[in-house]
């Protein structure tokens, strides 16, 4: 499935966790290792200063340092000079043909929730390749680098995006003999109104209820399609409803329910404005999850 994997590392210890990850989940599927540094493409004037030097002697040690005690991979280094980092990151996965980037992310909050702020934010807009976000554990979490899934939950709505998702996860989870997760989130939906404006009731007797009814049976529909395009012989289904509460939160709480160590969950390409605010339960949960979450792109024709 995956063949050649990409990881772009800075020198920060986020960073480094996730390297680590993702050459450990390279030796189980026996796939090329690409490490990369982006530093800046310095204008010309400043091309042959001592500072674009410094910062390619600094990308090179840092590069060293992966290079050292792993004779027996497929591993490749090269520091990258890029005037954005994120688009160096994607050109170079492209470039060298890999169909995986893994990398490592920090939550944030605030401000930085609703514009784009990190490198890996900006990856997972742009990039057409699945991303795996690799959130380093806090100190007192003890968590150990493994890329042996043992439960994946992919979350699924029936889009053309999920369902590519659930292939891939489909895919890993044979591959490990893993279980297998789906869960379908029924959004809250607002209190119904009490006649407001006097006309007796929802519009053409449409009640609270009946839209209710509605998801619901969306849902089973969304769970029975799934079921027939699924292999993977340990799989669960769970439908659970959003009620005061946000849909990435419920995909989070339910993984972590369940002990789950990967979360897979499909993203549509967006352009023009939906670049620049973060809007989707994709987004939200590369921002929420501390569990390793797999982010497959699917580009709207």
């Amino acid at each position: 499935m995956f063949n050649k994997i990409l990881i772009p590392v800075d020198d920060s210890s986020c960073s480094k966790y996730a390297a680590e990850f993702g050459i450990e989940l390279a030796k189980k599927l026996k796939a090329q290792i690409f490490i990369i540094h982006v530093t800046a493409d310095l204008p010309t004037i400043y091309a042959a200063t001592d500072w674009a030097e410094d910062l390619l002697e600094q990308g090179g040690k840092l590069l060293d340092t992966y290079r050292q005690n792993q004779e027996n991979l497929n591993l490749k280094t090269l520091v990258v000079k890029s005037l954005d980092i994120a688009q160096g990151i994607i050109q170079s996965a492209h470039d060298r043909q890999c169909d995986l980037i893994v990398m490592g992310t920090h939550g944030r909050r605030g401000i930085a929730h609703a514009f784009l702020g990190s490198v890996a934010e900006r990856v997972i807009r742009l990039s057409t390749l699945p991303v795996l976000l690799i959130r380093q554990p806090k100190a007192d979490q003890h968590q150990t680098v493994s890329s042996l899934w043992q439960r994946i939950v992919v979350a699924i709505d029936g889009s053309e995006a999920s369902r590519k998702a659930l292939s891939y996860a489909d895919q890993l989870a044979q591959s490990d003999n893993a279980e297998l997760h789906l869960i379908h989130v029924i959004p809250d939906l607002p209190p119904p109104l009490v006649d407001p404006l006097g006309v007796g009731g929802m519009a053409a007797g449409f009640t609270y209820s009946d839209a209710l009814k509605e998801l619901e049976r969306e849902a089973r529909i969304v769970m029975e399609v799934a079921k027939a395009e699924i292999k993977c012989e340990k799989t669960f289904f769970h439908i659970a409803r959003a009620q005061r509460e946000s849909i990435d939160n419920v995909i989070v709480n339910y993984a972590k329910e369940k002990h789950c160590d990967l979360i897979v969950m499909g993203t549509h390409g967006r352009t023009g404005l939906n670049r620049l605010l973060l809007g989707s339960v994709a987004e939200a949960l590369a921002h929420s999850t501390p569990i390793p979450l797999m982010l497959i792109h699917f580009a709207n024709e």
